[in-house]
């Protein structure tokens, strides 16, 4: 096999918005796992407006919970998201 040369860089940008009533919950469903941990996304009580602003300022976004994917659906920045336990969850990746 060739050597190859790879760039790689770790850039701890990524901001998470959640529904509040899912934080310290974990799903798992086959070998997928969601789990919803306060120190990644709770640092402060953001309203409907703000976090559509949120997410368009952004590039990378972890987003979790029914109200928050409907809110960002209807706006149309997200256009599909997966599940796990029912539970919907997307990411936006903006290069």
């Amino acid at each position: 096999m060739k050597n190859s040369l790879f760039y790689s860089k770790v850039n701890n940008q990524v901001m998470g918005i959640c529904d509040k009533n899912l934080i310290g919950e974990a799903f798992n469903e086959g070998n997928k796992k969601l789990e919803v941990k306060a120190g990644f996304y709770k640092d402060r009580e953001i309203n409907t407006g703000e976090a559509i602003e949120l997410v368009q300022r952004h590039s990378n976004v972890m987003i979790t919970g029914p109200e928050i994917i409907k809110v960002l659906k209807e706006k149309g920045l997200i256009a599909e998201y997966s599940t796990v336990q029912g539970v919907p969850y997307a990411m936006i990746f903006k290069w």
